[in-house]
This record gives structure tokens, C-alpha cells and sequence, in this order.
């Protein structure tokens, strides 16, 4: 999945933002929307895995927020 995901991004996805270059935030948060549902969904209802996320981010001044991406 993650290989077809590659290819969908580097060819369909990468060739809608230079088509469109003014909808390109939009093209691409919707891309990751899909994505993430894809992903969640494939665990939720083959693996059995529960998800209960709760996505919010503080924006308060003077916070870092780091991230571990591995």
C-alpha cells in the first residue's frame, strides 16, 4: 500500500500541483485527509486496531512543540 501510495503521489498528486499551483495547499491536505482514512481504515477493519485520536494542537506564544518522526 505504501508503494501504490508513492507512485499516486509522485505522478497523479505532484502533476495536479503543477497543473493547478493555485490550489495546491488544498490539493495537498486533501491528499493527506485521504490518506490518513485509507491507512486508518485498512488497520481498523482488517488488523482490528481501535483508534481513538483527539486531534487538536495547542497555539499558545512561546510553546515548542516537537514532534517524533520515525
Amino acid at each position: 500500500m505504501i508503494l501504490a501510495a508513492d507512485l499516486v503521489e509522485r505522478i497523479v498528486i505532484s502533476g495536479l500541483v503543477k497543473l493547478f499551483p493555485r490550489s495546491r495547499e488544498r490539493i495537498l491536505v486533501r491528499w493527506i485527509i485521504g490518506l490518513r482514512k485509507l491507512c486508518f481504515g485498512i488497520s481498523s477493519r482488517v488488523g482490528g486496531a481501535r483508534f481513538d485520536i483527539e486531534v487538536t494542537v495547542p497555539c499558545v506564544a512561546g510553546e515548542l512543540i516537537v514532534i517524533n518522526h520515525q
